[in-house]
């Protein structure tokens, strides 16, 4: 799709991994996504010139804040399936 791997949940896109395991795109949502632009490495995925408001795309900077945007991304792509 995008040149890496990506993982659903449920049918609905989660996360994404660059071919080389550099970057991560996480789907967490519009309402989560200014805040979480405050943090280093973090910025909005952009595909083909358009901006993707509800994903991000962290870099290695931001690689020590994984654990809480994975569980943010998990949370948000659960909720859109209807399920918790």
């Amino acid at each position: 799709m995008f040149g890496g791997l990506a993982f659903m949940v449920r049918g609905k896109l989660c996360i994404g991994i660059s071919g080389d395991g550099t970057e991560v795109m996480l789907r967490i949502g519009k309402a989560n996504h200014d805040a979480a632009l405050e943090h280093e490495g973090v910025r909005t995925t952009v595909m083909k010139g358009r901006e993707y408001r509800g994903y991000i795309d962290l870099d290695e900077t931001a690689f020590p804040l994984l654990d809480d945007l994975l569980a943010l991304a998990l949370t948000h792509t659960l909720s859109l399936t209807g399920h918790k």
